[in-house]
This record gives C-alpha cells, sequence and structure tokens, in this order.
C-alpha cells in the first residue's frame, strides 16, 4: 500500500478544514432543532451521533481526494486503523463535534 508523504499529508488536511465548515454549514440547523427537541435523544447519545456522522463524511473526503489527487486507495474506515489519514479524520471530527456542542 502506498502512503501518503507530508505535502500530502498537508493537502489532506486542508481538505478537511473545508469539509468540516461544508458539513458544519450543512448540520448546524439540525444539530440546533435536534438538541432543543425534548426527549428526543439524550445529550451523549446526540453527539457520539454527530461524531460518526463527521467522521463519515471526512473519511469520504479524504478517501475521494486521495484516489483522485495522489492515486492511493485508502482501505476501508474500518481496516485504516493507524493510518495516517486516519488519525487525521479522528481527530477532525472530535473538533467538529466539540465545535458543535460550545455552539449549543
Amino acid at each position: 500500500m502506498k502512503t501518503l508523504n507530508r505535502a500530502q499529508v498537508k493537502e489532506l488536511k486542508q481538505n478537511l478544514f473545508i469539509a468540516s465548515d461544508d458539513l458544519e454549514h450543512i448540520i448546524q440547523p439540525l444539530t440546533g432543532e435536534m438538541r432543543s427537541a425534548p426527549n428526543i435523544v439524550e445529550k451523549a447519545d446526540f453527539w457520539g451521533a454527530v461524531h460518526v456522522a463527521a467522521q463519515r463524511h471526512f473519511w469520504l473526503a479524504v478517501s475521494d481526494q486521495a484516489y483522485r489527487d495522489f492515486g492511493i486507495d485508502l482501505p476501508e474506515y474500518a481496516k485504516a486503523a493507524g493510518h495516517p489519514a486516519r488519525r487525521l479524520v479522528d481527530k477532525a471530527a472530535v473538533r467538529f463535534a466539540g465545535r458543535l456542542a460550545k455552539a449549543a
């Protein structure tokens, strides 16, 4: 399996920043509505679901870019443990969910 070099990792980070802003624009109204709805979900489950949604969105963005720009076919998310791209995605998802929770 081909690995990512520093320049490629930097480009993926920039792509994650853009993907994070896009997802926030899309999901922020929904999270606001869900958060204020009575008896919908417990807060821990709700923010966990937001985190998973961010992971999935970011993994698709990163894997698409890696294939399109670098010719690297990343493994499935579940099989990518320890891969630099997965570490980037996981960190970005944690920051994203935390940022939305603070805004709530």
